[in-house]
């Protein structure tokens, strides 16, 4: 009985802190809807506990070898699924999420849309615009 106690313990804990953080697309939709057309990620970063210092994109069309070469640390866990960003501090991948960016008439998503595969951004100039097309976002940077 009792380690069926702190089994149940450790399972709430689990869920809680699962649904504290929140993922990109999420945050995206309530920033629109709360705050207008235009996105900073330091809020996020607040949001979900995490300082950083360098935003990198990278697009579908981004290699690992092209993401290694970028980065300041090596990416090994690559699954090529589509879009991905990465937040770091002090050269540290801190958080980092990846998602496949559909065309924005069929299904929610986020694409960032910049001139190149790759986009570096710090924390003082990660801002972004967003265009809303159904439950796709577009952001662009500023």
């Amino acid at each position: 009985m009792k380690h069926l106690v702190v089994i149940t313990f450790y399972f709430v804990c689990i869920i809680m802190g699962c649904t504290a953080h929140n993922d990109i697309y999420s945050y995206v939709k309530e920033q629109v809807e709360t705050s207008g057309n235009q996105i900073s990620f330091n809020k996020f970063s607040e949001e979900n506990g995490f300082e950083w210092d360098t935003l990198y994109f990278f697009s579908a069309k981004a290699s690992l070898e092209e993401i290694n070469k970028t980065l300041p640390v090596k990416v090994n866990d690559f699954v090529d699924v589509g879009d991905r960003i990465y937040f770091l501090k002090n050269k540290q991948i801190i958080y980092s999420e990846c998602w496949y960016s559909v065309e924005f008439n069929k299904a929610k998503g986020i694409s960032i849309s910049a001139s190149d595969t790759i986009l570096k951004c710090t924390s003082m100039d990660a801002i972004f615009n967003i265009e809303k097309k159904n439950d796709f976002f577009i952001l662009t940077p500023q």
